[in-house]
Parts: C-alpha cells; sequence; structure tokens
C-alpha cells in the first residue's frame, strides 16, 4: 500500500496484533485511559481484530510493518450508539521509534478512504487529554471535540 511497508493485517496474524495492542492500552493507561491491558479487554480487542480480518463486520485493520497499527470498525454486538453509517476509532499505534515520520497520517488516509468506501459517514473515538501527541495528531488530521470524545465527519 506504501513505501511504510503498510497492509491489511491478515487473520493468522492475531498474535502480532495482540502485543502491539498490549502496548497501545499500556501508553493510554499512562495518558489517563481507562482500559487496563487485562487478559480479558486484549480478548475483546483480539475478538475485533478477528472479525475484520476475516470480514465478518466492516472494519479495518492496517499494520505499517514494523512501525505500528490502526484498527477501526463498526461495533458487531454491542455499544448500540455506535452503528454504521457510523464507526469506531479503536486506535492507532505507533511504536515510540517510528512517531513523527508521519506514518499515522498514512495508516489513517488509507484507512478513511476504506471506512468511505464500506458507507462509514463518521468515526468516533478517543483522545485522552495528557496524550498530548496524539491529541495534535489527531485534530490535523481531521478529529473535532464531541463530547468527552473526538468525531471525524467523512462527508
Amino acid at each position: 500500500m506504501s513505501d511504510l511497508g503498510i497492509r491489511h493485517a491478515r487473520p493468522d496474524e492475531a498474535g502480532v496484533f495482540r502485543l502491539l495492542w498490549k502496548e497501545y492500552l499500556v501508553e493510554m493507561l499512562s495518558h489517563g485511559g481507562d482500559v487496563a491491558a487485562s487478559e480479558s479487554n486484549l480478548d475483546f480487542f483480539e475478538s475485533l481484530f478477528t472479525v475484520y480480518t476475516t470480514q465478518s463486520a466492516k472494519g479495518i485493520v492496517l499494520f505499517a510493518d514494523g512501525k505500528g497499527v490502526l484498527m477501526w470498525g463498526e461495533c458487531p454486538g454491542g455499544l448500540e450508539t455506535v452503528r454504521a453509517p457510523h464507526a469506531m476509532a479503536w486506535g492507532t499505534y505507533i511504536l515510540p521509534q517510528h512517531r513523527r515520520q508521519g506514518v499515522a497520517r498514512v495508516l489513517r488516509q488509507l484507512a478513511l478512504n476504506r471506512m468511505r468506501e464500506m458507507g462509514f459517514r463518521s468515526l468516533l473515538g478517543t483522545i485522552y487529554t495528557r496524550n498530548f501527541a496524539g491529541h495534535v495528531s489527531g485534530v490535523s488530521f481531521g478529529f473535532r471535540p464531541y463530547g468527552s470524545s473526538v468525531c471525524l465527519e467523512m462527508e
């Protein structure tokens, strides 16, 4: 997809995803997040990874090989407030040594294009207030405050 090694995740890469997502959750806790990197939470996110990579639900998981991961999509089997045409930005995680190199922006742009193709009109997510770099990155990409979360209108 790009010279950054960005590609769609495959269903057999759940272990790689789980390791990256655990790092993401640990970091988000340090920024004021409220989702621990517990086994049950990791199981939940891995189940989302599985339904998106097997196309059992509308969503996308992208890897920037050796650099990071992005997961966006519908909320299958719950969270009634976030249904198509609205999607959830579960997270974008870039390994610390690869930050400030445009990896997140490229991941987000590719994912945004794909989400539009899937028929989504907006994307909801959370950027914790103590995650200053994430907040700047998200706002520069177009996310705007929406209650206690952020929203990106795709129209």
